[in-house]
């Protein structure tokens, strides 16, 4: 650290040489005071202390970050080929155990994420606590836990959904009960519906009405019923 009568030396002797036509070398005293204060410096990383971010030099202090698994995943992904095409066989056991890998990271902003059933193909969990309300739970789904268990299961996957109650039972007769109560309001705009069938989360129901309508029919199935993934609409005359 140089101190006022350094700093005037210094000044005197650039201010000397300029007038020689000459660019004096670099003061050695102040090289000495840089060296020592650098082997002096310690950098403690468990004091809880602010560290410098932007240090790129010897002894800065680097932090640490966080680091999502997802990236993670992300990065082996890329970069590891080895096992391409090698994928684990969709069981509960294999799923849950494929999930341990992104729970700390949604335990670490107070949530997490269970295993609820597997149906042809169809994943269902349940993001909870933060998770469960956050406004980037879509993002953690797609991107995280979704992205995560079709590198691990491959094909076998169909579709991952999150549910955040109870998992209505998905079958015909269940899906027809549900439209028995939007009847009313069906046939008011000129409507006529009902199930033809239900395969690998795929409804086909037989329509008559407005298409506007038919599209609200389908977008309600598949809020109630989170195990339907696509629901084709069959217009009959």
């Amino acid at each position: 650290m140089a101190t006022k009568e350094t700093l005037a030396r210094e000044a005197r002797r650039w201010k000397e040489a300029l007038g020689e036509g000459e660019t004096p070398a670099l003061n050695a005293e102040w090289d000495a005071e840089d060296e020592a204060l650098a082997a002096t410096t310690v950098i403690d990383d468990d004091d809880g202390g602010d560290d410098d971010e932007m240090g790129d030099g010897d002894g800065a202090a680097t932090p640490t970050p966080v680091v999502s698994p997802f990236a993670k995943e992300a990065t082996e992904e890329s970069n590891d080929t080895s096992d391409e095409g090698e994928t684990l066989e969709l069981t509960e056991e294999n799923v849950d155990k494929a999930l341990d890998e992104v729970r700390p990271y949604l335990v670490a902003d107070g949530g997490n994420v269970e295993l609820v059933s597997i149906d042809d193909g169809i994943i269902v969990v349940r993001l909870n606590g933060a998770c469960g309300t956050c406004a980037s739970s879509s993002a953690t789904m797609k991107g995280g836990i979704e992205k995560l268990l079709r590198q691990k299961f491959g094909d076998a996957v169909e579709e991952v959904v999150n549910v955040s109650g109870d998992l209505e039972e998905m079958s015909v007769e269940t899906i027809e009960q549900h439209l028995e109560k939007l009847r009313k309001s069906i046939t008011s705009y000129g409507g006529e519906v009902s199930v033809e069938s239900l395969e690998r989360g795929v409804c086909v129901l037989r329509f008559k009405g407005p298409q506007a309508l038919a599209f609200s029919i389908a977008q309600a199935i598949k809020t109630k019923f989170p195990l339907v993934r696509e629901c084709k609409i069959r217009q009959v005359k």
